[in-house]
């Protein structure tokens, strides 16, 4: 399969869609939470963002395109994801789905993963157990 950005070409990577008309806030793990229900396992997903520049730090992430690339451990998986474009839903909006050239690289960017709810971490639990005893 090829895919054409602009007037290139390039091979299209086997295992990866390319995902777009996601919602501004649709954040990496819901993409994870999403995919890996409907299609199977998921070695990377991730959204695309505007390019980080300023001085806002390096724990700013740049605004979403609202698109992003989920690669998929099997090529059934992006098989069957192609056929559901248009028709699938993240964050209740409905995405265009793509074959992709790129690699999704990384899982989730660090300090992007969700964190527990206050009182459900590690160390809240042991908190609890020592008031109970």
């Amino acid at each position: 399969h090829k895919v054409f950005v602009g007037k290139m070409e390039y091979p299209a990577h086997p295992y990866t869609v390319h995902v777009s008309k996601l919602s501004k806030d649709t954040q990496d793990m819901d993409l994870v939470d999403a995919f890996r229900q409907e299609f199977g396992a998921i070695v990377h997903a991730k959204i695309i963002r505007e390019k980080c520049t300023g001085n806002r730090g390096h724990h700013y992430h740049g605004e979403s395109k609202c698109s992003g690339l989920v690669q998929f451990e099997e090529r059934m998986s992006v098989e069957q994801a192609l056929q559901k474009d248009g028709e699938f839903e993240v964050g209740g909006k409905r995405i265009k789905i793509q074959r992709s050239h790129m690699p999704a690289v990384g899982l989730v960017p660090s300090g992007m993963h969700r964190v527990n709810p206050k009182g459900e971490g590690k160390i809240s639990k042991r908190n609890q157990l020592k008031k109970g005893s």
